[in-house]
């Protein structure tokens, strides 16, 4: 599966199926705007301590020509309340990028810079 542009190959049902199942993915959210293109999506996957659920969201990517419109957030919101709707306690996610870091701290995620990992909390 191809990266989002305006030449990527159509995602099929049957590609998104696949490349989830490949991933190991609980879930996906794609976001599309008026005209079917993919413009955004994110994915989460599940993982298990002793006694609680561990929701790890992974690929959160927005095309570039449609960010700042609020479809990341959006993405991120929907994977925590189907992550909660799951069991899931805490949400951790990977990034080193600084513009996603700020995204993360805003929407509530807490940063360990030495580890580069950022988790979230059920409240």
């Amino acid at each position: 599966m191809k990266g989002i542009s305006p030449d990527a190959e159509p995602i099929t049902p049957a590609s998104l199926t696949a490349f989830i199942e490949d991933q190991g993915w609980e879930s996906i959210m794609i976001c599309e705007n008026g005209d079917g293109h993919t413009v955004g999506m994110g994915a989460i996957s599940l993982k298990f301590q002793i006694n609680r659920r561990i929701g790890c969201i992974d690929h959160v990517s927005v095309d570039p020509m449609y960010r700042r419109q609020g479809i990341g957030t959006e993405i991120v919101k929907r994977l925590i309340k189907q992550g909660y709707d799951l069991g899931v306690s805490r949400f951790d996610l990977v990034t080193e990028n600084p513009d996603a870091i700020k995204f993360y701290q805003k929407l509530g995620f807490t940063y360990k810079a030495k580890k580069g990992v950022f988790w979230l909390e059920r409240k």
